[in-house]
């Protein structure tokens, strides 16, 4: 537990405290700070991840798709344009 000074008075403070015990200014603490950018990188990170298989997932499904697209016209082909092919 260090001394600072208060920014609005100028009187030692103590770095755990939450205000000045003279004036009442709040104290910045370089803790809830850091504490603060690592939950901010966390939550970039999930967001991240979660963009990433939610794209891979899309790109699986439109390729499924237009391979049951592709299946699916060339069976409609078969039927219609070759009556006589037997069917499987």
């Amino acid at each position: 537990m260090a001394l600072i000074k208060c920014k609005e008075c100028g009187a030692d403070v103590s770095s755990s405290a939450t205000a000045c015990p003279k004036c009442g200014a709040p104290v910045p603490s370089a803790g809830k700070t850091a504490m603060s950018s690592i939950r901010f990188l966390w939550t970039a990170v999930r967001i991240a991840i979660a963009l990433v298989v939610g794209w891979a997932v899309y790109q699986t499904a439109s390729v499924m798709n237009s391979r049951t697209s592709a299946i699916a016209g060339a069976t409609h082909i078969a039927e219609c344009c070759a009556p006589g092919l037997p069917r499987s």
